[in-house]
Order: C-alpha cells, then sequence, then structure tokens
C-alpha cells in the first residue's frame, strides 16, 4: 500500500518589535499588516511601515529581521524622532504663491508632504502644472530640521482647446455659458475639475469617462467624453372623481410635451394642454433658444390661452431673456401682456366680477434647480419665484398691480430608504379690485392633491405638500400625502383653510416614472367623505 500526504505550505507572517517597551508602544499605533499570501507581499508591508516611520519623523531607525518558520521578526531600534520642520523660502520663490504663506514655517515634520503638497497644488492651478518642489541646505539640530524651498516652475499654460468625443454635436455655446469653460484662459485643473461636475446638471448629455488633458509643446487640449441623452419628455395626467349630485365618473387630465435638443444646439419648446372636465380648458406654449450668438442671453417667448367654459377666454404672450447665473440658477426678465374677453350669454347673470380688460406686466423669475441622484426621484431641490409688476385696465378705470407666485419643491434624504417630501405652492395679486377673470386657478395633482384640478379659485394661496416616501428598490417607492394650505377669493368674500390625506406609489418603468395617488381633499367646514376621493395618474416618459 502507499500512503500519499500532501503538505500545505504554511503562509508567511510577522511581527515588529523594538526591545524597548516605549517604541514598542509607537510600533502598535502604528499597526501593520500580520498575514500574507506570499513573502512579496510581506517585504512589501515592511517597505511601507518604513515609510510611515520617515513620515512621523524618524528618519535613523536600524533594523533586523530573522525568520523562524514561517514568522519573519523585524526588530526596530527607531533612535531619535524629528518633531519639526522650519522651511525658510527665499523671496523669488514666495512671489509664486498666496499671501498665505510667509517667509519661514514651522510645522510638524509628519505635515511635511501635505505641505508640500498643498504649494504644488496650488502653483500647478495657477497655470503651471509641471511644477516640482525641492527642499535643499537641510541643517539638523536635535528634533528639528531646517531647510530651504526651491521650486522649479514649468512655463505658465492656458487652456488653447476643448474637444467633444462621443458626442461630437455637443453644442459649443454650452461650453462657454453653462461649463463656464473658455479657452485663453489660465490652465487650472482643479477650477476645470470643479465646473465639469455641472454636467449632471444638464439633461441632454452625461459625461462617459474622466476628462483627459493633453499637452505638448506649445498648446493644452481638454478632451471631454460625452454622451447624447433622451432629454424629451411627455407628461400625461388622468384625475378620476364622482360627480358630487349623480355619482357618475368624471374625468379631468393634462397633457405636457417638451422637447429638447432636438437639433442639438440645446433649444427648448413646451406644450402643454389642460382640461378639469368642468368645461375650464388651458393650452401653454414655450419656446427657448440658448446662448444666442455664444452669449451667455437666452432669449424665449410664451403664448397661454385660457377657456372658462362661454364665460369667458383669456390669452397671455410673454417675451423674455433668460441668464444662467450658474448650472443650477436661472435668472429670467420679460414682458407680458394680458387679454381677456367677458363672453355674454346665458351665463352672463350667474357671474357678476367678470369684465374685459388688458394687463401688461414687466416680470422677474428664477428658477433654481438641482438634480437628485435617485433617478425615481428626478430633482432634489426644485424652486421658482416669480415677480411681476404693472398694470390692469378695464374699459372703466386702470389699476396698478403686482404679482407674486412661489413653488418650492424639496427632498430631504434620511438614509437611502427614507425620504421626505416637503413643497410649497404660493401665490398672491395686489390690487384695489379683482376681476373673477384674472384669478388664480389652481389645485389638483401638481399643487393640492385630493381637490379638481384648477377648481380653487383665488387671488390668494399658499399650498403645503408633505410626503414620507419609502424607497422599496430603486424603481419603486411608496409615500404618504398630507397637505394643508389656505385660499382666499375677496369677490365671493370666501377665506378658508383646506386639507387632504392620502398615500401614493411611484414605478420607474420601462416606459417612463409611473405615479399613482388616492388623496381625499376637504374644506375646514367639510369632513372627510369617502366619495370624495381623487385618484390622480400620471406618467413622465423620457424618450
Amino acid at each position: 500500500m502507499f500512503a500519499i500526504f500532501q503538505v500545505k505550505a504554511q503562509q508567511p507572517t510577522l511581527k515588529i518589535e523594538s526591545h524597548k517597551k516605549i517604541n514598542q508602544k509607537i510600533i502598535d499605533s502604528i499597526g501593520y499588516e500580520k498575514n500574507f499570501k506570499s513573502l512579496n507581499e510581506l517585504h512589501q508591508e515592511i517597505k511601507n511601515f518604513n515609510k510611515k516611520l520617515n513620515k512621523i519623523g524618524f528618519l535613523d531607525f536600524k533594523t533586523d529581521i530573522k525568520q523562524i518558520n514561517s514568522l519573519h521578526i523585524y526588530t526596530v531600534d527607531l533612535k531619535n524622532q524629528i518633531k519639526t520642520l522650519k522651511i525658510h523660502i527665499p523671496r523669488n520663490t514666495l512671489e509664486l504663491l498666496s499671501d498665505t504663506y510667509k517667509k519661514t514655517i514651522e510645522i510638524p515634520f509628519e505635515e511635511t508632504e501635505n505641505l508640500l503638497t498643498q504649494i504644488n497644488e496650488e502653483i500647478s492651478n495657477n497655470g503651471k502644472p509641471f511644477t516640482s518642489l525641492k527642499l535643499k541646505n537641510l541643517k539638523r539640530k536635535k528634533d528639528s530640521i531646517e531647510a530651504t524651498l526651491t521650486i522649479n516652475s514649468s512655463k505658465e499654460r492656458q487652456l488653447d482647446k476643448i474637444t467633444v468625443k462621443g458626442y461630437e454635436e455637443f453644442p459649443k455655446s454650452y461650453l462657454k455659458n453653462f461649463l463656464r469653460l473658455k479657452t485663453g484662459k489660465k490652465f487650472n485643473k482643479k477650477n476645470i475639475d470643479k465646473k465639469l461636475e455641472n454636467l449632471d446638471e444638464l439633461k441632454f448629455a452625461k459625461s462617459i469617462r474622466e476628462p483627459e488633458v493633453l499637452f505638448t509643446k506649445d498648446s493644452t487640449t481638454l478632451y471631454l467624453y460625452l454622451e447624447k441623452q433622451n432629454s424629451n419628455t411627455f407628461d400625461g395626467f388622468l384625475g378620476f372623481s364622482n360627480e358630487e349630485n349623480s355619482n357618475n365618473l368624471k374625468l379631468n387630465g393634462y397633457i405636457n410635451v417638451n422637447l429638447n435638443n432636438n437639433l442639438n444646439f440645446g433649444e427648448s419648446l413646451n406644450i402643454e394642454y389642460k382640461n378639469n372636465g368642468e368645461e375650464y380648458s388651458y393650452f401653454y406654449t414655450n419656446a427657448k433658444i440658448p446662448f444666442i450668438f455664444n452669449s451667455p442671453i437666452s432669449p424665449e417667448a410664451s403664448l397661454s390661452i385660457t377657456n372658462q367654459d362661454s364665460t369667458f377666454t383669456t390669452n397671455q404672450q410673454n417675451i423674455g431673456l433668460n441668464f444662467q447665473i450658474s448650472a443650477n440658477l436661472n435668472l429670467k426678465a420679460s414682458y407680458s401682456s394680458e387679454n381677456s374677453n367677458f363672453l355674454q350669454d346665458k351665463n352672463t347673470n350667474l357671474i357678476t366680477n367678470n369684465q374685459d380688460y388688458t394687463a401688461n406686466f414687466g416680470n422677474i423669475n428664477f428658477t433654481y434647480q438641482e438634480r437628485s441622484k435617485y433617478n425615481i426621484f428626478r430633482y432634489n431641490s426644485n424652486a421658482t419665484l416669480n415677480l411681476s409688476l404693472g398694470e390692469r385696465s378695464t374699459a372703466s378705470n386702470k389699476n396698478k398691480q403686482q404679482k407674486i407666485s412661489i413653488d418650492i419643491e424639496k427632498i430631504i434624504s434620511i438614509n437611502h430608504r427614507n425620504h421626505i417630501y416637503l413643497a410649497n405652492h404660493s401665490g398672491f395679486i395686489n390690487s384695489d379690485n379683482y376681476l373673477d377673470n384674472e384669478l388664480f386657478r389652481t389645485g389638483g395633482i401638481k399643487t393640492l392633491r385630493g381637490f379638481q384640478e384648477n377648481s380653487l379659485i383665488g387671488e390668494l394661496y399658499s399650498f403645503f405638500n408633505t410626503e414620507y416616501r419609502y424607497l422599496l428598490d430603486e424603481n419603486l417607492y411608496a409615500n404618504s400625502i398630507f397637505d394643508f394650505g389656505n385660499i382666499r377669493n375677496q369677490n365671493q368674500n370666501v377665506n378658508y383653510n383646506v386639507y387632504s390625506i392620502g398615500f401614493g406609489l411611484g414605478l420607474e418603468t420601462k416606459s417612463g416614472l409611473l405615479k399613482l395617488i388616492f388623496a381625499n381633499g376637504k374644506t375646514e367646514e367639510q369632513s372627510f367623505k369617502f366619495q370624495n376621493t381623487k385618484v390622480h395618474l400620471s406618467l413622465t416618459v423620457d424618450f
């Protein structure tokens, strides 16, 4: 009989020690790996340990190593520790640095590497990326070292060219006016990296790999690797509710189509249509051309038409200029003209505060948007502030008016699964008197869930939306709903609080984001009734 024995080689282990107890405490505080798969790994760990000793000021340590089977005992005699470093900076070198640096700097020795890295980055970000630093004329005095800093700086570089790879038709105006990357400027890698973070706020393109810089003898070229993204959106909504008298099912809804960057210069066209099922309809279209003539200015024009059965029709034209303050913040100045006609028919006697009017307003608008890292939430922050100052004219009088509207949405992420959604939608018209056909028409899925679309009418309103969202997985969340607010209608002499409660689901499908909301709304004088429950169903599709 033959016996076959397989002997497995023992893996090498490491023990680092010192004959002095005080040195052993220092060794233990530094720490090191003890078990290895190969001798090469063990020897590399010893090299790394030696570097750590150098970094904290042990420059003269002595070592010895012996092996007992697979155990390697590395004995270290630390000797004296250098605790401080005094650096003298000559005047010609000091001129290359910011005012925070003095002629003489004294630091803990262990901070040496960090300081030199900091100085090198400052010079590199000042247009000289190929800079080397040296400490010369070293003098040792007990537990300190004195040295002179010398800098061998390269020729100053500027950004000469920006080349886009992958999405070659990327609109060049966005390089200058959105990303704020400009040729002819001093090369600053840190500043460039910061600006490229703004790509995360751009809907129609994304970065697919890290940018690269090509330095040649006479030029500096930045290469961006981008990919075009589908940025057109279709936002559709259907609302279901019971008619008050018959309990028959009543439908309402809207369609919102946003066409973005189809011509590859960042343009946008928005078309929206609403119908609340009660003979109210709203049509809106908007067009924006970004950074015209490669300037920071983006012209924009819009048209809206509002119809309330056979009572009135109102149209508004708006023309404005946008200025992109930052990737997140946009400022728009615009002029708007309104024309409303009161339609004389059988319903005339039902409403006494409608009149023909014209109005002209100057407007200032601020928009802030910050995209969410959770794709299902779309935006982490979204805020719009609109201020208007103008005059409304009827056949009998003229009135100075001021308008303000605010829409704010914010998601507070507690952790990966738990999120809080908060929003406020407010509007106010300041005027000596009010016409019914100029009042805000609000309520519904985007402002106050549990109410019919555009069924709340007044010159002043403020609604708060709150949700607790629980992320079931990356593409599905469940949420609670509690909305509340106030609306005032001076013509009808009403000023009341409104509330709604409910729950919903959000599902990211292959087609887009599907939202299903069940909400029940009431005024402060009513009680919650199940038959008043509204079902809001919306689908947002990117294409």
